[in-house]
């Protein structure tokens, strides 16, 4: 894939993380991101306005996003800053392919 579309952010292929990270928000985006992965192999989009959260469940969420397929397909993440991104938020906004504030 062209770095150029990979930095590209897709709001039809997109998730919000608009709260505390913690278990109840990863059992809310979890359908939404299975669904796109499903969909194809093209970046996922997340736009991040949060507080942070658990350490732990922002590496949940980036795992989740970044585990490859049953044929080994691979979804690049594009991480957006829209407003606060604090602690483990933050944390999260580094682990994608192309990240920009």
């Amino acid at each position: 894939m062209p770095a150029s579309a990979l930095c590209r952010e897709n709001a039809d292929r997109a998730i919000f993380l608009n709260d505390v990270i913690d278990q109840p928000l990863i059992n809310s985006l979890t359908p939404q991101i299975v669904k796109l992965r499903k969909q194809g192999s093209d970046p996922i989009t997340v736009y991040i306005d949060s507080p942070g959260g658990f350490p732990r469940m922002a590496d949940t969420l980036a795992a989740l996003l970044s585990a490859p397929d049953s044929d080994n397909n691979f979804c690049p993440t594009v991480t957006v800053a829209t407003g606060w991104v604090a602690s483990a938020a933050a944390d999260f906004l580094a682990h994608s392919e192309y990240a920009t504030a």
